[in-house]
């Protein structure tokens, strides 16, 4: 009778694929991080000291290669200083300023830069874990449900209230998640460092502890670090650094000032010119045959009206019913070829974060307010977008709750007019709140109700 249920030997061709499909993943598992990381690298040295390296050998003539790349390393790192000391100075913020406040006036380079500073000024510190001031247990996404998750900052409202800024993060990806905003009382400390929190989320809890030695948190200052045995947390009580310490802290200040400054200008000019070849530069060509005799500069503008007439009848045909059925179905056509399907999904991803946020309220955001979200006393960053009147006549708030950092993804919720109140933000600001999970956000809000349907200025 069990014989009637004993398992059948796979073929012989079967078990070979599965053995050379095992072996294979694992070696793609070793080979692609490694690969990643050696072109990451490869790539920041050409954004920096690749750039200098041409220069250093016209003046010295011959050098070994090894030499010519630390001469160029060391030239980068002492322009960063430089660069540092500059944006310290008063004189040399104004100018910054200045040069920022033209650069957003430009609508695709402002995108760019406005989010390639953000990631800088968020990973600036030595490493992700120094952003976040503490780990603690929330009831996420309901009541008597515990979630992980990092405090960011503090908030006030005016109901005098004190409110954490705590970033929910997903499982195994610690850098998407929700920002929520908590009132004090609905926080507990985890009794886990930050890095242990991180290894706990990281690894879907299975490297979390069996026992958590959790506690209410603490009155002391806004830094904390965990406290073992107590279950609170404790004040961090910097002692005095050394002369050492202090210069070294010195060094770093200026190279990270430098980096913020030198880092987002040249991701924008590397995007910028990477869009521009796969875009207008694609056209350049075929007005460069039609019009042979034309100096260069009339050609290219000749190439930018031809390429945004082409947008803007692409976009007509997006819009019409047919249009949109066509692009549904390529994309559905595209989704189906492995590793195209993924690149696509990516690219379309971060397009339509980069038009999100160069668009302001030209997006479609009308403006940044704060709702009860996921249960009543917690509150989340969103952003109206509409209104829509129900058969019995009541009237809803269209609310679009971006998950953090990525704002491109998000749910689509609908909430009672009386229940939606404005923050004081403008989108640019809730925006740069929530792609820095909570880090770049004000200390206070004032909330007013969302009122007519009036357009809050961006």
């Amino acid at each position: 009778m069990f014989g009637l249920f004993k398992s059948q030997k796979a073929p012989l061709g079967a078990r070979i694929a599965a053995t050379v499909r095992k072996h294979t993943l694992r070696g793609l598992v070793v080979v692609v991080p490694l690969g990643v990381t050696v072109y990451v690298l490869q790539f920041c040295y050409d954004l920096t000291g690749g750039y200098l390296a041409p220069l250093i050998r016209e003046i010295t003539g011959t050098l070994p290669e090894t030499v010519l790349i630390g001469v160029s390393i060391a030239l980068f790192l002492g322009l960063l200083f430089i660069l540092g000391i500059i944006t310290a100075a008063t004189a040399g913020r104004r100018l910054i300023a200045l040069f920022e406040y033209v650069i957003r006036r430009i609508p695709l380079v402002k995108a760019v830069y406005g989010a390639s500073k953000q990631m800088v000024e968020v990973l600036s510190p030595s490493d992700v874990e120094s952003n976040y001031e503490a780990s603690v247990l929330v009831d996420f996404p309901f009541p008597g449900v515990k979630s992980l998750g990092f405090i960011t900052g503090r908030l006030t409202l005016q109901d005098g209230i004190e409110y954490y800024r705590v970033f929910v993060l997903t499982t195994p990806n610690p850098t998407s998640g929700y920002l929520e905003i908590f009132p004090k009382e609905f926080v507990q400390a985890s009794g886990l460092s930050v890095e242990d929190a991180l290894k706990s989320a990281m690894s879907a809890g299975i490297l979390m502890p069996d026992t958590l030695k959790n506690g209410p948190m603490p009155v002391q200052g806004p830094r904390f670090q965990s406290a073992g045995a107590t279950g609170s947390l404790e004040a961090k009580v910097p002692g005095k650094p050394s002369y050492w310490a202090r210069n070294m802290s010195i060094i770093r200040n200026r190279l990270l000032s430098g980096l913020l400054l030198l880092v987002p200008l040249a991701s924008t000019v590397v995007v910028v010119r990477f869009i521009f070849g796969l875009t207008v530069g694609r056209v350049a060509p075929v007005t460069k045959a039609i019009l042979a005799d034309m100096p260069h500069w009339p050609q290219l503008g000749l190439s930018v009206v031809i390429f945004i007439a082409g947008l803007w009848l692409i976009g007509m045909v997006a819009t019409a019913v047919v249009g949109q059925r066509l692009i549904a179905l390529g994309e559905y056509l595209i989704e189906k070829i492995p590793m195209v399907g993924v690149i696509y999904g990516a690219s379309k991803q971060i397009v339509g974060t980069l038009a999100m946020k160069s668009g302001g309220s030209g997006s479609g955001l009308e403006a940044a307010v704060l709702v009860e979200f996921p249960y009543p006393g917690v509150r989340a960053l969103g952003f109206l977008v509409g209104r829509v009147r129900q058969a019995d006549g009541t009237e809803m708030c269209k609310i679009f709750l971006p998950t953090a950092p990525n704002i491109s993804v998000g749910l689509f919720l609908l909430y009672k007019t009386e229940d939606v109140f404005l923050c004081g933000l403008s989108v640019d600001d809730a925006i740069r709140m929530v792609v820095s999970v909570g880090i770049l956000s004000p200390s206070r809000m004032t909330l007013t109700p969302v009122g007519p349907p009036v357009k809050q200025k961006a």
